[in-house]
């Protein structure tokens, strides 16, 4: 291969690099918060997707702070916001970093007590994202915000497979 092939073929791996990082980013309004790390959004083309916060795991409605989380979150319902997908999960749903004016609202409820690092996922994260969403869930702890007022909190992984444990027993 001579050296013009070569440098046209790295113009186009570079144009294809780009090309899908920019369809990470989604604009839209907040349609509906489902719960604390769920919502829909719709999009400026009118689509409804379905999207599960990336990194963070919220309490369960029926679990304390649960319903603290949702009402947290609907402050925004309505309001435009961006995500960068991450992926998508076996549900189908965008796990996505949620973004309103300009701020990361995963980020946001950590730093509020309103969600855990969810360490399982947080492994596919930058380094960046990595460091800022344990520092934040360090200091919620440390001031005591949300969730972490409480002495005998459970996180929602564990709720989750107790509560399954639970109905396989009834």
């Amino acid at each position: 291969m001579n050296k013009w092939s070569v440098f046209l073929t790295n113009i186009l791996l570079a144009l294809c690099v780009c090309t899908y990082a920019s369809d990470g980013k989604i604009i839209g309004n907040l349609k509906r918060v489902v719960d604390g790390d769920t919502v829909y959004l719709k999009t400026e083309s009118n689509n409804s997707i379905k999207v599960r916060l990336a990194f963070i795991d919220a309490p369960e409605l029926n679990q304390p702070f649960g319903t603290d989380a949702k009402a947290f979150l609907k402050k925004i319902e309505g309001q435009r916001v961006t995500i960068d997908v991450k992926s998508k999960d076996r549900y189908g749903r965008h796990v996505a970093i949620l973004f309103h004016r300009n701020a990361d609202i995963n980020l946001v409820m950590i730093e509020n007590g309103y969600a855990w690092v969810y360490t399982k996922y947080l492994k596919y994260a930058s380094m960046p994202i990595r460091n800022k969403y344990l520092h934040a869930e360090f200091l919620a702890k440390e001031n005591a915000l949300g969730l972490w007022k409480m002495n005998d909190y459970i996180a929602p992984w564990e709720w989750r497979k107790h509560s399954r444990k639970r109905r396989r027993e009834n």
